[in-house]
């Protein structure tokens, strides 16, 4: 799920150290909510996965900026 916020650029700049991406004027911030399930090593097999078990489920939550780096 996506979320997007405007925000004040100014006010977000001072909180980000890269120039900000701005879509008409504008700042956007991003909230991103996802679940990885089944997560697991690469390699380990069986083993790997028993090891990783108590976390292979997770929620998330992401904030992004949008910013401008190197162009």
């Amino acid at each position: 799920m996506f979320l997007h916020f405007e925000v004040l650029p100014r006010e977000l700049q001072a909180e980000v150290p890269f120039a900000l991406d701005l879509y008409g004027g504008e700042a956007w911030v991003s909230l991103v909510a996802f679940t990885l399930r089944d997560m697991r090593f690469r390699f380990g097999g069986v083993l790997g996965r028993w090891l990783c078990r108590p976390i292979a489920t997770h929620d998330f939550l992401n904030v992004r900026a949008y910013v401008r780096h190197e162009g």
